[in-house]
This record gives structure tokens, C-alpha cells and sequence, in this order.
């Protein structure tokens, strides 16, 4: 799924992604989820944003570095915030994806043309992806792959080889 912009229940993605969040690790638990999803954003050229329920905070604020981070107002919760803001879109909808567990938040955005995933889908995509990049990446530091690029790089080709290729490819312009 290509994603122009996600936009991501903040809380809701933390508690489905570690098991005891409390008052003692919130902020290290929120700081590793922002990095994971800087990591994100960058790889897949989209914008993130993460809304948290302010409960503690008189007035929304939003932070200028990427992912966009928004604590709602106290009286907003973040669910009530990405409903208003999928329905501020209007045509635009169709573009954003939202990451949310909570089903009336899904429905919601579904009605007005979001793309929606739950935050245990999202989380099984993230670990997919880093389990295809991990593997990958050892793959390349293997002898294997040493092998295998010498075996197919140009560098192995006879001049024959190459004649041959080129009138192949050259066959069809005249």
C-alpha cells in the first residue's frame, strides 16, 4: 500500500505495541515508537503524523520536526482529532492512511474514503519490513552474495557474450 500521508493513533499503537506501558516508561516507549517512525517515513517518502491524547495539555500542540507529533487539547482526544481532520480533507482523503485499532475511528475514515489499518497490522508490516532488510543486508555481507555478483555482474562476460547483446537489443531499431 503507497502511503502519501499516515496518520497514527499514538497511544492506541503503543499499547498494542508493548505490553506494560505506565507513568515510569511512557516517554521512552513514545520516543522509541517516534524513531521507528522517522526510520518510516524517510524509507517510504510519506508524511507521518503521531496525535496523542493530551489530557494534560489546556491547548493542542503540534512539534515542527518530522513525524509531525500533535497532543490534542484537553477537551479532544486523539481519536475525536483524526476523525475532525479526515473529515477537513474532503477530496484529498483517498491519500491518507490511518493507523488506529479503534473501529468507530476506522469506520469513520473509511466513510469519508481513508485508507485504514489497525495498529497490529501496521506493527506486523513494520517487523516484516525489518526482518526483510535484516536478512538482506546479511545476505550481502555473505560470501554468497560476493559470489553471485561476480557470477552475474558484466565483469564476467566474454566480448562474444556481449556482441551477442548488444545485436540483440540493437535487433529491433533500424
Amino acid at each position: 500500500m503507497k502511503h502519501h500521508e499516515l496518520i497514527i493513533d499514538g497511544y492506541n499503537l503503543m499499547h498494542k505495541q508493548f505490553r506494560s506501558v505506565s507513568a515510569e516508561n511512557i516517554e521512552a516507549l513514545r520516543s522509541k515508537i517516534e524513531h521507528a517512525l522517522q526510520r518510516f517515513q524517510l524509507e517510504n517518502k510519506c508524511a507521518v503524523t503521531i496525535v496523542y491524547d493530551g489530557k494534560k495539555h489546556r491547548n493542542e500542540s503540534v512539534s515542527g520536526i518530522r513525524p509531525r507529533i500533535v497532543f490534542t487539547a484537553s477537551s479532544a482526544s486523539a481519536d475525536e482529532w483524526i476523525v475532525d481532520y479526515v473529515k477537513s480533507l474532503n477530496t484529498k482523503v483517498n491519500k491518507i492512511t490511518i493507523v488506529s485499532s479503534d473501529n468507530e475511528v476506522r469506520l469513520y475514515a473509511k466513510a469519508f474514503g481513508a485508507n485504514c489499518l489497525t495498529s497490529e497490522a501496521f506493527i506486523a508490516m513494520l517487523e516484516l519490513t525489518n526482518r526483510v532488510k535484516k536478512s538482506s543486508a546479511e545476505y550481502r555481507e555473505s560470501e554468497g552474495y560476493e559470489k553471485n555478483r561476480a557470477r552475474f555482474s558484466g565483469e564476467s562476460l566474454s566480448e562474444n557474450e556481449i556482441d551477442e547483446w548488444k545485436r540483440l537489443f540493437n535487433a529491433g531499431k533500424a
